[in-house]
């Protein structure tokens, strides 16, 4: 539990960290903590993620969903994953700076692909001397790690690693 000051609204964090058999029971836990809101990215937006949703709402929690479920009583953040790497990417090459980069991008999945391009795009436009030098498979932290351990063995030249999930981000610096 954390004090969110100067609110002092104590709030949890559930951490599914990509399993979605995980996720029902944290978001079970939800209410059976008696929460008053919940912002959830559903993993299964079909079967167990509907029904907890429905689980959560008829409990009277207010629950936002970064993502779209069908007849869900919720609020609901529709935004593309390509429009989510493209933030995240703006965001990372602001960080950065103005050296010149190489950057690699992890999670070129089929179910990643477009957060990565993003990610890729997002950067690159917000620093025009940066280069995607290339990306490559990274949705779980053990694939990142073995995709790093590669290209850091390999003759890839990089100084900016961008990751499309947290996973990953894990698995690189592993």
């Amino acid at each position: 539990h954390i004090d969110a000051l100067p609110l002092q609204v104590t709030h949890n964090v559930y951490n599914s960290a990509g399993d979605q058999e995980r996720q029902s029971v944290n978001m079970s836990a939800v209410v059976q903590d008696n929460s008053r809101a919940v912002i959830a990215c559903v993993l299964n937006a079909e079967d167990e993620g509907t029904t907890a949703v429905a689980e959560m709402t008829e409990s009277g929690i207010y629950t936002v969903l970064t993502q779209p479920i069908a007849d869900a009583d919720a609020v609901q953040i529709v935004v593309s994953q390509r429009e989510l790497g493209y933030a995240t990417g703006q965001a990372a090459a602001l960080e950065f700076g103005t050296d010149p980069a190489n950057v690699v991008v992890l999670g070129n999945e089929e179910d990643l692909a477009e957060r990565a391009a993003g990610l890729g795009a997002g950067f690159t436009d917000a620093l025009p001397s940066a280069s995607v030098v290339g990306d490559w498979p990274g949705s779980t932290a053990d694939i990142a790690e073995s995709t790093v351990s590669t290209l850091l063995n390999g003759d890839t030249e990089f100084n900016v690693l961008l990751a499309a999930t947290n996973d990953a981000a894990i698995g690189a610096i592993r």
